[in-house]
């Protein structure tokens, strides 16, 4: 079979991202798999292409390539990483819907995205209401398909 799928990555140097890349790569259906990150990533492969800019923008497009038509929003922060409440919204909700907009015009048709269980825009949790508010705007983005992933509490270091 020849590998015919194009798809964009965000959010590729968390732990989500980092296996889902790895994921894309070894599948036989995907040929390229842009990654837009701030930083540049460590995975080399002849399918990858790699968007390196400080507002997850994509700037250039080879004409080339094919549209992705699958998206992955694999964004997200803690308030101790961001440094604040707001620093946490920055990024959970600003920046993923910033770049589901982008990708929905570059012709993305299907996007999935990782939220949080218990995630709802009347949540008295910060960060619970942030993911909520990010979904509920996606919803309304006209993306033929959404895909929301909603895994339950990370534990690190065995703690909560």
């Amino acid at each position: 079979m020849v590998s015919s799928r194009t798809v964009i990555v965000a959010g590729a140097t968390g732990l989500v991202g980092d296996e889902l890349i790895h994921q894309l790569l070894g599948d036989p259906d995907v040929a390229q798999v842009h990654v837009v990150t701030r930083r540049p990533i460590s995975i080399t492969s002849d399918k990858l292409v790699q968007h390196q800019n400080p507002e997850l923008a994509v700037t250039h497009w080879q004409p080339q390539w094919p549209v992705p038509l699958q998206g992955y929003i694999c964004l997200g922060t803690t308030k101790k990483a961001a440094g604040s409440k707001q620093g946490l919204e920055d990024v959970d909700l600003h920046l993923v819907i910033r770049v589901a907009k982008m990708m929905a015009v570059m012709g993305v048709k299907h996007l999935a995205v990782v939220s949080s269980i218990g995630s709802h825009r009347w949540s008295p949790s910060h960060y619970l209401r942030c993911k909520g508010k990010m979904e509920f705007a996606l919803r309304n983005m006209g993306f033929e398909r959404l895909l929301i992933v909603r895994p339950g509490h990370s534990l690190v270091n065995g703690n909560m």
